[in-house]
């Protein structure tokens, strides 16, 4: 499996975000995602950055990867964007899925050259990874979402008291 290295992404925010960065090939004819993966818990993914604790984690168990509903926003249409914790009362709310042992899962799809995400979503959203909150040394949270940036789906990490927006979509299973 490729290596990959956590570090501080610039983005401008306050205490800044940590990201994944991903030094593997572009995604090009990708196919379908298919199968059913157990996600682990965070602990063992790998995933968790250096300076942060795992302070609650849902593993989801078996998901059918070819079942997953990617449609469902965080923020309302009257709505300019919502507080963290919004979001993650919103998250429970519509079942949304999304632990880093599932963000595990995809990241090894992709590195297969499967499609993780619809492709129409590419550079324009953003999945959220709510059933693993990290926290920092000051008990500040922040949870895992992916973004299209470079040709891949990257994996990120977004403090909780920053706001979120229109473009951040939940995982849902789909029956």
């Amino acid at each position: 499996m490729a290596r990959r290295k956590i570090v501080n992404s610039i983005t401008g925010a306050v205490r800044g975000e940590k990201t994944v960065e991903e030094n593997l090939p572009v995604v090009e004819n990708s196919s379908p995602l298919l199968g059913i993966v157990k996600s682990q818990p965070a602990e063992q993914t790998g995933l968790v950055p250096q300076g942060l604790k795992v302070a609650s984690d849902k593993p989801e168990g078996d998901v059918d990867l070819a079942k997953l509903d990617y449609s469902m926003g965080a923020v309302h249409d009257d709505e300019v964007y919502i507080t963290g914790k919004t979001l993650m009362k919103r998250a429970a709310e519509v079942g949304a899925i999304g632990s880093l042992g599932l963000a595990a899962a995809l990241l090894k799809a992709q590195d297969e050259g499967k499609e993780i995400f619809p492709v129409e979503s590419r550079s324009v959203h953003y999945f959220i990874m709510p059933l693993t909150e990290l926290q920092d040394y000051e008990c500040e949270g922040c949870v895992a979402y992916f973004s299209w940036y470079g040709g891949r789906w990257g994996l990120h990490f977004r403090w909780l008291h920053n706001f979120f927006y229109p473009q951040n979509r939940f995982v849902r299973r789909s029956e």
